[in-house]
């Protein structure tokens, strides 16, 4: 998907970026909103549907690639997280006790 193969920093820095324009489009998104909420508007979540999907379709997307980089599995590292953050701050959940 990238031009850029080596060195592999420059592909894991070229990909940063990306993640961080992805994350600065999500802030534009979300900010409008966040304004009518402070002043005691309803914000309805399930419409930013719409606009925040091809959002985070990018952010995984850009994650899974640093993932590849690291011959790393996404689900593992997301599941181990799970484990992990569970363990620390929910130590009932389903999540502490995954294999």
């Amino acid at each position: 998907m990238w031009d850029i193969e080596q060195p592999e920093f420059e592909k894991i820095r070229h990909i940063h970026l990306h993640l961080s324009v992805s994350l600065g489009k999500l802030a534009k998104a979300i900010e409008p909103l966040d304004h009518r909420f402070h002043r005691g508007e309803a914000v309805d979540v399930p419409t930013m549907k719409e606009d925040l999907s091809p959002i985070l379709a990018d952010l995984l997307m850009h994650v899974s690639q640093i993932a590849n980089m690291l011959d790393g599995e996404l689900n593992s590292m997301l599941l181990n997280r799970y484990k992990k953050n569970a363990l620390k701050f929910s130590p009932e959940s389903a999540f502490s006790k995954l294999d």
